[in-house]
């Protein structure tokens, strides 16, 4: 799966919708990047996912952590939750389909007061 991921926070989820899942990777400068599953693991016993090329899908997430993937909405493709370091605050970000940039929406408040959750990744 690679090497040197220290100082990134990780989720994996469908969030391409195409039913396979893909990772989700926070940098520690604040950017998002999307690997997209691009092979195997359609499901248990069916081969070792294969990740393509990284796409960058978000910029500015500076003191942040990814905590989750979810799909609350059942639009068949993730969004992630995030958590501020420094507020405590978690947003959801919805995925709203789109490739690079644009593939999430504006992140939405979904409570406050986490500031001591510790992220298991």
């Amino acid at each position: 799966m690679g090497n040197a991921w220290v100082g990134f926070s990780v989720v994996v989820g469908d969030f391409t919708g195409d039913g396979k899942p893909d990772l989700l990777a926070l940098d520690s400068s604040g950017n998002l990047w999307l690997y997209p599953n691009i092979g195997g693991e359609d499901g248990p016993g069916s081969g070792d996912p294969t990740f393509g090329a990284q796409t960058e899908v978000g910029t500015g997430l500076t003191d942040t952590e990814l905590v989750a993937a979810t799909d609350p909405y059942d639009t068949g493709r993730n969004g992630y939750i995030t958590l501020n370091t420094d507020s405590g605050d978690l947003y959801f970000t919805p995925s709203i389909g789109g490739t690079g940039l644009s593939t999430f929406g504006n992140p939405n408040l979904i409570g406050t007061g986490w500031g001591t959750l510790t992220t298991i990744n």
